[in-house]
């Protein structure tokens, strides 16, 4: 049994006798007529109501015809009239509390829950809207953050591969400055005119070059040899330019009676290097 209006009582034989239907159908006049199919006890047909603009008609269950006319109920506010059908309509079960309440709602109430709606779908439209370019911008930035970390990576590889190169130069340097002395020998005692011609340029750097040769056993000798065998040869010639003076002068000089050295017969022996023909 559907809830009844307050100050409106149902009878119990004839509700008994009577399905209520279930859920409830609202109505609403909009000036045209709106069928509503609603069940029926057994062995009938369905009830059919149509609601239009100045009267609202219905089918009994008992099979007669009862017509309402707003005009029976001039005087009253529209409101009341409404009730007074809703609890009228309710005693035949065809409509509930709620749904007679349902018609009083207005076309006022009715256009802000219009614009309530519409402001929620711009919203929902407008936020639709930001999550899409935020999903665009995430996209992008995804794919500039990709292509810096291949350029980091990138430039992580140039690194290593000139720390790399880095590293054999290093070693490479490191070898030849080990080896240079080693090196500068070998190639000195297979360059002897370009070790010459190097050293010799300055008498400073030539004097420093034998006395640092001279500090070597086998340098002392060398120079001492060499030096020996240019003062015989400027010896030689010294006197014999000096006995050949004095024999002119007088063809009786003999250096024995005289006391001098005697003059040199031989040519003085070179040293073992056969340097006499640069030092002469």
């Amino acid at each position: 049994m559907g809830p009844q209006v307050p100050g409106v009582a149902l009878p119990m034989n004839r509700a008994k006798n009577r399905t209520l239907l279930q859920p409830p159908i609202s109505l609403k006049v909009t000036g045209s007529l709106i069928p509503r199919r609603m069940s029926r006890p057994k062995g009938r047909g369905p009830v059919i109501l149509l609601l239009r603009k100045g009267r609202v008609p219905t089918r009994l269950p008992g099979g007669r015809r009862k017509k309402v006319r707003l005009s029976d109920l001039e005087g009253e506010s529209i409101e009341v009239t409404f009730l007074s059908l809703a609890q009228k309509l309710s005693k035949v079960g065809v409509l509930s509390e709620e749904v007679g309440r349902s018609l009083l709602e207005s076309k006022d109430q009715v256009s802000e829950l219009t614009l309530l709606l519409d402001s929620a779908k711009l919203e929902i439209n407008d936020r639709a809207e930001r999550e899409k370019r935020l999903e665009e911008e995430l996209k992008e930035e995804r794919a500039r953050l990709d292509e810096e970390r291949a350029k980091l990576v990138e430039e992580k590889r140039k690194v290593a591969e000139l720390e790399e190169a880095l590293g054999q130069a290093e070693e490479s340097a490191r070898a030849k400055e080990q080896s240079f002395p080693d090196d500068a020998a070998t190639w000195a005692a297979c360059h002897h005119t370009e070790v010459a011609r190097s050293v010799l340029t300055k008498p400073e750097d030539t004097m420093d070059f034998f006395k640092t040769m001279y500090k070597e056993p086998e340098g002392m000798r060398m120079i001492t040899e060499i030096g020996s065998y240019g003062f015989q040869c400027g010896q030689k010639d010294e006197r014999s330019l000096l006995y050949a003076r004095l024999q002119k002068r007088d063809p009786s000089f003999d250096p024995a009676k005289m006391k001098l050295p005697p003059l040199y017969k031989e040519e003085p022996a070179p040293p073992p290097l056969s340097l006499c023909s640069r030092l002469r």
